[in-house]
């Protein structure tokens, strides 16, 4: 059992907002919008009211937070200035970013999701397999999807199956088990 490594993801870039959540719908005919909170661990988005919204940081738009619910195991929010449904479902898969200033950093072996988004990914054996495409929050564990060009795989992200994550090289390296990679 291998355990998994972190390096630092400073890169010389000095990211002042990382992405926490993704909208991933509507609620309602007000204009609510459903979310995907990336990690619980770092902030609480309950205490945020300043944040901005875009598909990447350098293009994200400043928002207020007017109000955040639990409805059904969802997170529900409000936007100041979003009223109603067909103005909220232009921001889906729009992703909610915060100032830096309000996370902490990850612990060890954890990774911020617009970290590990973009790493390419290799075997133990150096063979490039494909790059980070999307980060799925699961029950059990979350699971990297792996862009391999025509098709993906999927990655649980577990210590067994990482071996070395280097956030500032953009590089995974793994050891899965046999018949988890469509050859």
């Amino acid at each position: 059992m291998s355990e998994v490594k972190t390096h630092s993801a400073d890169k010389g870039v000095d990211q002042r907002f990382f992405a926490v959540a993704k909208i991933t719908g509507c609620f309602g005919v007000k204009g609510k919008l459903k979310i995907q909170i990336f990690s619980k661990d770092h902030f609480n988005l309950k205490n945020l009211r300043d944040v901005r919204i875009g598909l990447n940081e350098s293009d994200a738009k400043p928002a207020e937070i007017e109000a955040l619910e639990e409805q059904h195991k969802s997170v529900v929010i409000a936007i100041r200035g979003i009223s109603d449904k067909n103005t909220a479902s232009s921001f889906i898969g729009q992703l909610i970013f915060v100032d830096k200033k309000n996370i902490s950093s990850p612990k060890q072996g954890r990774y911020f999701v617009h970290d590990v988004i973009g790493c390419e990914v290799y075997s133990a054996q150096g063979d490039l397999l494909g790059f980070v495409e999307d980060v799925l929050k699961l029950p059990a564990q979350d699971v990297w999807v792996i862009n391999r060009g025509q098709d993906n795989f999927y990655l649980p992200v577990v210590k067994e199956f990482i071996r070395d994550v280097d956030i500032e090289m953009k590089k995974i390296i793994i050891d899965p088990i046999e018949g988890l990679i469509n050859e």
